[in-house]
């Protein structure tokens, strides 16, 4: 028996979902809960040059803009999870769930650590997914699972009875175009901060170098 499970921040969840003017549905009627494993240190992987994303690599926001980069054979024994543009990387561990992310392009058939759940929406928008996932609604109900768990994990067999509204595609649209605006803007503001460094760099490399030449 575990106290913490019975908690008022967790049961008014549910009676949030009872409430709300939307059909609620287990996780596993509404995406494919992925669990595509590779061996990057055996053949045919050993030799090809893979991206792979530890739970560290991921922002509190969500992005995904740095990973590893390694040979199948220097694989270290977490990097286990295929993943596909698009997919969405929910961790298992308590304390990570603000880590929730969507795998971008640059990491289509690469690789994540087995301390994630991989998902794949059926028929609704990734990007509104990835964004209700990261709701305190569905955060609370990851945390309730790991209430007393050893290692404070998400466990396999319950994970898939997460609780999710069913929102309409059309009131979909509009969120997942203010989340690619929101993408592509801070990729171009990454890009802007990479330019301005180089920039400086250079300019203190000249100076140095004119200065040499006095």
């Amino acid at each position: 028996f575990d106290a913490e499970y019975y908690h008022p921040k967790y049961l008014g969840i549910v009676e949030l979902l009872k409430r709300i003017p939307f059909k609620v549905k287990p996780l596993k009627e509404i995406v494919k809960i992925l669990n595509e494993k590779i061996d990057p240190t055996k053949e045919p992987y050993k030799t090809k040059r893979f991206k792979y994303v530890p739970i560290a690599k991921i922002n509190e926001s969500g992005e995904i803009f740095e990973w590893d980069e390694f040979y199948g054979w220097q694989a270290p024994s977490r990097a286990r999870m295929f993943i596909r543009n698009n997919d969405i990387l929910i961790p298992s561990l308590a304390g990570t769930f603000d880590k929730i992310a969507l795998v971008p392009a640059e990491l289509d058939e690469q690789l994540a650590t087995t301390g994630c759940f991989v998902i794949k929406s059926k028929e609704d928008y990734p990007e509104f997914l990835f964004l209700l996932f990261r709701t305190p609604l569905f955060k609370r109900q990851l945390e309730q699972l790991t209430t007393g768990a050893i290692m404070s994990a998400v466990p396999k067999t319950t994970f898939d009875s997460l609780l999710v509204p069913i929102i309409p595609k059309d009131k979909q649209e509009e969120i997942v175009s203010l989340i690619k605006d929101y993408f592509t803007l801070r990729k171009e503001s990454r890009q802007l901060v990479q330019r301005a460094i180089r920039e400086v760099e250079e300019a203190i490399e000249n100076a140095s170098r004119t200065n040499g030449e006095q």
